[in-house]
């Protein structure tokens, strides 16, 4: 029972205490030779205590390196359950638009529960909006990770934007196309927050005595040529509508915010080749 209770009281000490405390033992007996003017003894004993202390530095460095990765692996399961939960609910709002422009091509109007069905739909997508923007105050607050919090804001300007489309009941191609990027968006984000999860409980604890990123530089040029790839996909379909005769009032505003999210991605891949 006495040996039970000591080595959980071993367990239980701060790492590398027990080094240090033989180092003071070591310096104490170190004053005593020279007390006594055996140098000998003493630079002995004061080597003693220098090899602790650079013991018990390591192990508090490598206890330090563990509890990052341990954060580290909460921070990326936190945030892998809050953007599945945002991926959930926009998919319920993009398959209701989808049925709702349905039932405008058979009736060639939307009826007022239709109407007031869109409202609600504009509602849960400025909600989602505001969610976006809280995990992104998160994510620039975290500070390992370029690319990640731009994402995140370029989705909650795309949701906000759904919300004005939606009160204006617009439910077309267009709309419908914005919202499957937003939840290709989400769907990237949580694919690339999983690898790293994974790959992190595999290795455990690490070495480094920086602070580990949310993802690698890899996950980051992947969501950065997505991003790439959905404003060209956008700028194709506004495309089509100036063939078809669509843009109105309301796309043409597209071409403003595309050329911003376009000068978005240009930064961003600036500040990845500065990060490199």
């Amino acid at each position: 029972m006495q040996k039970s209770e000591s080595e959980s009281k071993s367990k239980d000490e701060p790492k590398g205490k027990k080094n240090v405390e033989q180092a003071q033992q070591s310096m104490k007996q170190a004053a005593d030779g020279l007390r006594q003017s055996d140098a000998m003894e003493a630079s002995k004993e004061q080597e003693k205590a220098v090899d602790e202390l650079k013991d018990a530095l390591e192990q508090i460095e490598k206890r330090l390196a563990q509890l990052r990765e341990e954060t580290l692996i909460d921070r990326l399961a936190r945030l892998e359950a809050r953007f599945r939960s945002m991926l959930a609910r926009q998919q319920e709002v993009t398959t209701a638009t989808a049925t709702t422009h349905s039932k405008q091509l058979e009736a060639g109007k939307l009826t007022r529960a239709d109407l007031l069905g869109l409202r609600k739909l504009a509602t849960e997508e400025r909600e989602l909006a505001e969610e976006a923007h809280q995990t992104n105050e998160l994510l620039i607050e975290d500070g390992t990770s370029v690319v990640f919090p731009r994402v995140v804001a370029n989705l909650r300007e795309d949701l906000l934007r759904l919300g004005e489309l939606l009160d204006e009941s617009r439910v077309d191609r267009y709309t419908q196309a914005l919202q499957q990027d937003v939840a290709a968006t989400l769907q990237e984000l949580i694919d690339a927050l999983q690898r790293n999860l994974k790959k992190k409980k595999s290795e455990g604890g690490g070495e480094c005595n920086c602070e580990p990123p949310l993802v690698p530089n890899s996950a980051e040029l992947k969501m950065l040529r997505s991003m790439q790839i959905r404003v060209h996909g956008r700028t194709e379909l506004l495309g089509k509508a100036i063939e078809a005769g669509e843009l109105d009032v309301s796309l043409k505003k597209e071409f403003s915010a595309l050329t911003e999210m376009q000068k978005k991605v240009a930064e961003m891949a600036l500040e990845m080749t500065e990060k490199y």
